[in-house]
């Protein structure tokens, strides 16, 4: 057989093809393969192809960077954690993210597979092209190294034991959204919790109290 992977508790087989199977693990060292190349050429194509200047693009690229935070949570509470009340709803939901919630641990589903992330990339990139113009190069180059950011954080949360501060803190804050149930529906900010202080969704609603005053 040519294709061999390891099935166990923490990382079930999904697909009886083996080409969909393939496709469907992803290890954390392709997100950095497959876009820091990416980003390293968005940075040259602004500054040589474009002709923006070293320092504009610098900024551009620090504003890109946290930019993507935002969307991570966008694309977290309202993409991921949707479900449409529909009969096909629930499964939609499952191959979208509700896997990683039943398998949170598993090591090849933590970072979003190729095709997925790379979808994104592209309607990303079209969008700050309207909006920015040649601008848009060196945003999207540190837009995209904020998702490797991201999603290199999010294997760490779920798999290391961090010695700082700061990274524990991160780490309860994304943990809890996946094992206390008060956290369901909150805490979708994975890398900057700021989003969840802003939004309304970093502390759990008190339905007792709520009830008592209607």
């Amino acid at each position: 057989m040519f294709f061999k992977f390891s099935v166990n508790d923490k990382t079930p087989r999904l697909f009886k093809n083996n080409i969909l199977e393939l496709l469907s693990r992803t290890p954390p060292a392709a997100v950095v393969i497959v876009y820091l190349p990416v980003v390293i050429w968005l940075l040259w194509y602004s500054i040589v192809k474009d002709g923006v200047g070293v320092w504009q693009t610098a900024l551009l690229f620090a504003l890109g960077a946290p930019a993507w935070s935002f969307a991570e949570y966008w694309l977290h509470r309202t993409v991921m954690h949707w479900v449409p009340d529909k009969s096909w709803g629930a499964r939609m939901h499952f191959w979208v993210h509700g896997i990683h919630h039943d398998w949170p641990h598993d090591p090849y589903r933590l970072v979003m597979p190729p095709a997925i992330s790379l979808s994104l990339f592209f309607i990303f990139l079209g969008l700050f092209w309207v909006l920015f113009g040649k601008y848009a190069w060196a945003f999207q180059a540190g837009f995209t190294s904020g998702y490797i950011i991201y999603d290199l954080s999010h294997y760490f949360f779920h798999h290391a034991k961090p010695k700082l501060n700061w990274l524990k803190s991160l780490q309860r804050h994304h943990l809890q959204h996946h094992f206390n149930p008060k956290y369901d529906d909150i805490h979708y900010s994975i890398t900057v919790p700021i989003w969840d202080r802003l939004f309304g969704t970093l502390e759990p609603v008190d339905t007792e109290s709520k009830n008592k005053e209607t």
